[in-house]
């Protein structure tokens, strides 16, 4: 049965990672707890040399953020699906950044790009993006390998905090990069987009009882858009081909092959033992901090072929109909985009295990960006007074604690006349001006879609 569903399969990139997972799936596969085919494997070519891997990893973060406790301006909770991924239409197309240490620009503009996406009705296309390069460029960088102290940061201090202040213009990708890099593109009639609000979702960052980081972020990425994250690269790394990547695991799969076996005489075993010991040296090597963008992520437990499928594909696609309801045992892993091209990993895709101890992992800290401020010629677009989301309607009340009222709030408006009524008896006017209006006393800010209210006292509002 399994041979006759494949001969039905048309093998591109976008499924070639995920039949190299199940290349080994038969019935008695199906049934063992642990199924080996979500095991990262190994590639046995075409890997990067040390000079281009380095080439590639910037200096991204050298200086950790002091632990400062911190709240989030978007509510959290644990109502988001186990399993959730961007969908491909919302995503800008996978680049790679050639021989320049641009990943944080790469992986902040691409984040960026699927909050645009996310938004009502967005000014762009889906496929466009705020062009990385240019956004590397502006943000006082160069491809010199030269120049080793460049040093291009995450957080505040670099990437999401260079968008909110400056921003980029928005081009439309319309051709491969050059050996640094660079892509063809077309500026899109004076489109500059900005971040509105950036901040990061750490251990220090301040939630309600029962919930933590990894809550924080599956919240935000199944409502609000993309996540940046850096990490600590080992030199296993760069030989990563499909599956759900785990450095320790993943260095016990490559160096398996060179266990002596008892059979062979005694001096070949040592000399099989250290040949072993030196690719684990090797392969726990570190080899710099690389920045990416996180796209998705699976909570742990039951996940079928379908939804691995659409991580890469159309989840409808009806070649991949017979295998869609198939289940199989995953690890709790992200789903993140990287800035290498189309050739490497799962299609430019890599599945990441979260909560590996390792020095520093990929979730120890994500950075977010909010409300995309997208403007025309020097208008702004999507969110002005004339095209602002109608306000009507039901809202949900969090205070600046993040803790959740028991009753509603309602707003009813009539062209810029809002009246607005707490739920608990209080009921007053305000005028909506641009993105805000006074209410209670308070200045309220409504988000680029019309679904956020934050107000002066930290509290927020979302739209039911």
């Amino acid at each position: 049965m399994l041979n006759k569903i494949r001969k039905q399969v048309k093998v591109n990139y976008s499924i070639a990672g995920l039949l190299l997972m199940v290349l080994l799936l038969n019935s008695s596969v199906v049934a063992q707890t642990t199924p080996n085919y979500m095991d990262p494997t190994p590639r046995k070519t075409d890997y990067f040399t040390q000079a281009e891997l380095q080439a590639r990893m910037g200096a991204v973060n050298t200086a950790p953020s002091a632990a400062t406790a911190n709240s989030l301006p978007f509510p959290v909770d644990k109502n988001y699906p186990a399993f959730y991924v961007i969908p491909i239409g919302k995503r800008p197309m996978i680049l790679d950044q050639g021989s320049c240490g641009s990943c944080v620009a790469y992986a902040t503009s691409t984040a960026l790009a699927t909050i645009v996406a996310n938004q009502p009705n967005p000014p762009v296309l889906p496929l466009t993006i705020a062009d990385p390069m240019q956004f590397f460029v502006m943000g006082g960088r160069m491809c010199n390998q030269n120049m080793p102290n460049y040093a291009w940061f995450n957080g505040t201090s670099g990437g999401t905090g260079r968008m909110v202040s400056t921003g980029v213009f928005m081009s439309q990708i319309i051709g491969d990069k050059n050996e640094q890099g660079w892509t063809r593109t077309q500026v899109l009639s004076d489109f500059w987009i900005k971040a509105g609000k950036e901040g990061s979702i750490d251990s220090g960052t301040q939630l309600p009882a029962g919930l933590d980081k990894y809550d924080a972020m599956r919240k935000f990425i199944s409502t609000q858009g993309a996540l940046v994250a850096d990490f600590g690269v080992y030199g296993d790394f760069n030989k990563y081909n499909s599956g759900v990547y785990n450095h320790q695991k993943f260095v016990n799969i490559v160096a398996a092959p060179l266990e002596p076996s008892p059979q062979i005489p005694q001096d070949a075993q040592q000399v099989m033992r250290t040949a072993k010991q030196n690719l684990i040296n090797t392969l726990n090597e570190s080899k710099g901090r690389h920045a990416v963008t996180v796209i998705g992520y699976f909570s742990g437990g039951k996940i079928t072929f379908g939804q691995l499928h659409s991580i890469f594909g159309d989840p409808n696609d009806p070649l991949v109909a017979p295998l869609a309801k198939t289940q199989f045992d995953a690890p709790a892993f992200w789903i993140i985009q990287n800035s290498w091209g189309k050739d490497w990993g799962i299609g430019g895709i890599f599945l990441y295990e979260a909560g590996q101890s390792n020095f520093d992992p990929l979730d120890d800290e994500m950075y977010y960006m909010l409300d995309p401020i997208i403007t025309v010629k020097g208008q702004r677009v999507g969110t002005t007074a004339t095209n602002q989301t109608n306000l009507t309607g039901t809202w949900a009340m969090f205070n600046d604690k993040n803790v959740k009222y028991d009753k509603h709030a309602t707003i009813t408006q009539k062209g810029s006349g809002l009246t607005v009524d707490n739920g608990y008896g209080t009921v007053t006017n305000g005028t909506l001006n641009g993105s805000t209006f006074t209410s209670f006393g308070l200045t309220a800010t409504v988000s680029a879609d019309g679904r956020t209210i934050r107000w002066s006292n930290g509290f927020v509002w979302t739209k039911q």
